[in-house]
C-alpha cells in the first residue's frame, strides 16, 4: 500500500473515533483527508503541540497511541512507514522552526520499533539547511546510523525567497554536494544493513512486473525482491526464501 492508502485504512479503522477529534482539535469545522493525514503524521513524530490546549493535546495523543495500537494489530497495515525527520540535530530542527527535537523524534522510532521489530522506517533529511555546520552534519550522520533508517531520501536545501530562511546565513553549494554524497551513500549502506537481516526468512511478495526472465516485487516491508523466475504475472503473491543481496534488490527463491 502508498503511503496515503496506509493512513486511509488507519482512518476507517478509527472512524468511530474521528467525531471527538472534529470536537476538540478542529472545533467541529469542516476538515479534509489532509487535515487528518496532518494530524497523525505530527503525532507520529510526536510535536510538542504546545499551540494545543491541555484537552486538544490530551486527545491528540491518545488519537496517535490509537494508530500506533492499529499498526501492531490490523493485517492491512504494511511494515513500511515514511516518517520526515527533516533534520538530525536539534541546531537545525530549530532553525527550521520544527517543534521537535531529536531525542523525541527517535524516542518515538523507538516506539515503533517495539511494536514491530522489522518495521521499514524510511525518512526525507534536508541537507546544507542555514546554519547547518559541520558538526551538526556529524551529528545528523551519527543519529542515523543509530536510528537504523531503510532509506534515506535525500534533499539539497533549495533557498526561496521571501521566506526566513532565505535571510539567514547559507551553506555553499559545494558543501551541500559533498554532504548530499555522503548521505546517499550511508542511506546505501543502511539499506543494506535492513536486507541483510532478512537473509535466510521466508516472507511473501506482491510481483509487480515479469520481463521474461525474472519477477519484481515488494514485501510487505518494502524490500525490494527479485526472483528468476518467469512463471509469476503482476498481482500474484508468492512465498519466497530470501537468499542474497544484489543491490538494490534481495533475491528470493520460490519455496
Amino acid at each position: 500500500l502508498e503511503y496515503k492508502n496506509l493512513r486511509n485504512t488507519m482512518y476507517s479503522q478509527i472512524s468511530n473515533r474521528l467525531d471527538r477529534i472534529d470536537e476538540v482539535v478542529f472545533k467541529n469545522k469542516k476538515t479534509t483527508l489532509d487535515d487528518y493525514a496532518e494530524t497523525i503524521d505530527n503525532g507520529l513524530n510526536n510535536l510538542y503541540l504546545d499551540q494545543y490546549l491541555s484537552e486538544e493535546k490530551k486527545c491528540l495523543m491518545k488519537f496517535v497511541n490509537e494508530v500506533l495500537d492499529i499498526i501492531k494489530n490490523s493485517p492491512v497495515v504494511v511494515n513500511h512507514l515514511h516518517i520526515p525527520i527533516q533534520a538530525a540535530s536539534d541546531n537545525v530542527l530549530k532553525a527550521m522552526n520544527r517543534k521537535y527535537d531529536l531525542k523525541t523524534y527517535m524516542n518515538r522510532i523507538k516506539t515503533i520499533k517495539t511494536i514491530k521489530e522489522d518495521m521499514s522506517i524510511s525518512t526525507d533529511i534536508i541537507v546544507g539547511h542555514p546554519y547547518e555546520t559541520d558538526e551538526d552534519f556529524k551529528t545528523s550522520l551519527d543519529a542515523i546510523r543509530e536510528i537504523g533508517f531503510s532509506k534515506l531520501h535525500v534533499f539539497p536545501y533549495s533557498k526561496r525567497n521571501g521566506t526566513k530562511s532565505a535571510l539567514m546565513p547559507q551553506v555553499d553549494e559545494i558543501t551541500k554536494k559533498r554532504r548530499a554524497r555522503i548521505l546517499l551513500d550511508l542511506s546505501r549502506e543502511e539499506e543494506i544493513k535492513y536486507m541483510n537481516k532478512f537473509i535466510g526468512k521466508n516472507l511473501e511478495v506482491l510481483i509487480e512486473t515479469n520481463n521474461g526472465e525474472y519477477s519484481l516485487g515488494h514485501t510487505t516491508n518494502y524490500l525490494h525482491v527479485k526472483i528468476y523466475s518467469d512463471k509469476h504475472k503482476s498481482e500474484d503473491l508468492v512465498n519466497v526464501k530470501l537468499t542474497k543481496v544484489e543491490y538494490p534488490f534481495i533475491i528470493g527463491e520460490c519455496n
